[in-house]
């Protein structure tokens, strides 16, 4: 990963122009089978940006579960919802800090596992092992108005693509999180 980082391509994200980041966010997408992506320092940040986009009007408001990840933990109480707000036209999102390591449990592909949502964040330091970031995924249009929200926040940034690189290596070595998930049930266990 340190040779990765070392290596990377880099840019000026803030003008779009980072080619790593450009590369990651591609690829991102092309996972969870949405238009676009945007590279964000944390989950925490992808999900407030998120938040801020689908609420773009004052008095405007979330449903979220009473144990979810942005009032508790993680993604618990969002897929109840699913239905009602389909057939609604109310935005879904989904926190998908560790949708790696639920597909690799749960053995389904993560564009299954998020096909009802409209925007999704996971992260890349949980369950990956990369040192820094998160990636928002939805709509061309979502992304393009998430990247203003990113600026305003602080969070955009120049030279990402280092932060990028890792993220990239943590995508290609995604072998360890079925023997992580063994290597757990075995604690578990007492083995």
């Amino acid at each position: 990963m340190r040779r990765a980082i070392y290596n990377a391509e880099v840019g000026d994200d803030v003008y779009s122009e980072d080619p790593t980041v450009q590369v990651l966010e591609q690829r991102c997408a092309q996972i969870v089978q949405k238009e676009a992506a945007c590279f964000v320092p944390s989950g925490t940040m992808g999900n407030l940006i998120s938040i801020l986009v689908h609420c773009d009007k004052r008095s405007s408001e979330i449903i979220a579960g009473s144990l979810s990840h942005i009032n508790l933990f993680e993604q618990t109480g969002a897929a109840q919802l699913g239905d009602f707000a389909q057939s609604r036209r109310i935005p879904l999102h989904m926190d998908g800090a560790r949708i790696f390591n639920a597909s690799v449990k749960c053995n389904v592909p993560i564009s299954r596992l998020v096909k009802d949502f409209d925007t999704i964040t996971f992260c890349f330091s949980k369950g990956l092992g990369a040192p820094y970031g998160a990636m928002i995924h939805g709509s061309a249009k979502f992304i393009d108005q998430a990247k203003r929200v990113r600026k305003a926040l602080g969070g955009s940034a120049r030279q990402t693509g280092f932060m990028a690189a890792a993220a990239l290596y943590a995508l290609d070595n995604l072998a360890h999180l079925r023997d992580d998930h063994e290597n757990v049930h075995k604690i578990a266990n007492g083995r």
